[in-house]
Formats: C-alpha cells, structure tokens, sequence
C-alpha cells in the first residue's frame, strides 16, 4: 500500500509547501481544504520514486531515455492510474520509471516542458 501525502503550490508567494508543514500545521490544512484552496495547487504524491529516490508527485517533470522529450505526470481520473504525457502516453508503473529522473515541476519550472 503506498503512503498518502501531498505537497501544495502557493500560487500567491510561488512557493511549495512541503507534506511534513502541512502535517504539522492544521490550520494551514484547513486553509488549503478550505477558502484558501484558490491559492494553492495540492499534488498527490504517485507511490514511486524516480531513479535516484525522489518522490514523484502530480505535475512533476520527467526525464529519461524512454522518452522523446520531458513528460509531465498527470492522474487520469477515468482510467484512475498515474501517467506521464506528451505525445505519447507512458502509464506509471513498472520497473521503467525506475530509469526516469525529476527535474522540476509544472508549477515552478514551465520551461521544461
């Protein structure tokens, strides 16, 4: 069973909240649950790590010679599993993502994509 956890993007301070503050700060969770939900982006953490034990989490951006440029990881709410996509779509799992590496995120470097 994998952990559940999130980390949340301040869209105000362009800052990223990481899950051991929200944790530890209630009210700041039910701030972001709550009204101040319109400021903050929560990404869910997937269950896997990329090849050198980063936490890969929604709207982080991968690298990796499986892919023919950098991929962002998305959740598709129907198929109900983690992907990585550009033109093509690479399902989360499985020991090929073991060879991918983070190298920022949707929210702090769009540039990569």
């Amino acid at each position: 069973m994998r952990e559940i956890k999130f980390r949340a993007w301040n869209n105000i301070d362009k800052t990223m909240i990481d899950w051991a503050t929200i944790k530890c700060f209630s009210a700041l969770l039910s701030s972001l649950m709550g009204g101040g939900l319109k400021h903050h982006h929560l990404m869910q953490y997937t269950g896997l790590k990329d090849k050198n034990g980063v936490e890969i989490y929604d709207g982080d951006i991968l690298s990796s010679d499986l892919f023919r440029d950098t991929v962002p990881v998305k959740f598709h709410k129907y198929q109900g599993r983690w992907f990585a996509n550009n033109d093509e779509v690479y399902i989360l799992w499985g020991h090929k993502f073991k060879q991918a590496k983070v190298i920022g995120n949707i929210h702090e470097n769009p540039e990569l994509l």
